[in-house]
């Protein structure tokens, strides 16, 4: 309507973050809830602010990709663990294996040495990042 103005709080609150925000921020929440950590804690372990963080957990801002790199190191738990949906945690994951297998044998066919070895670097780089 013209001419009406809405306060910042109101503004907001309407805020509507990205589905992915929401699946962070529950991740979030229910693995500092599992650890026993206090917002305090974490923010300090991460190099957050701990107002940030409460805004975070409360859906009042979304955080930056090294905000959820910092806290997932605090956590101990891969980026990707943060920002898993979740229901793709409850689905299984045998058909994106099955898919990823289809895809390397067929890139293990048709690959240059330069994209051999670029495949390699990362296959590497994901097992050392799962040890």
């Amino acid at each position: 309507m013209p001419g009406k103005k809405v306060d910042q709080k109101s503004r907001r609150r309407e805020k509507r973050h990205h589905p992915l925000v929401s699946s962070f921020v529950r991740n979030l929440t229910r693995l500092r809830d599992e650890r026993g950590l206090s917002k305090t804690a974490l923010a300090t372990d991460a190099g957050v602010n701990v107002s940030h963080l409460g805004r975070i957990e409360r859906f009042g801002a979304a955080p930056s990709l090294d905000i959820v790199a910092r806290l997932a190191h605090a956590l101990d738990v891969p980026v990707a663990t943060l920002i898993a949906p979740d229901d793709e945690k409850a689905e299984s994951d045998e058909p994106l294996r099955e898919r990823i297998r289809e895809s390397l044998e067929q890139t293990l066919v048709l690959a240059t040495k330069p994209q051999l070895h670029a495949l390699a670097i990362v296959i590497s780089a994901v097992g050392r990042a799962q040890s």
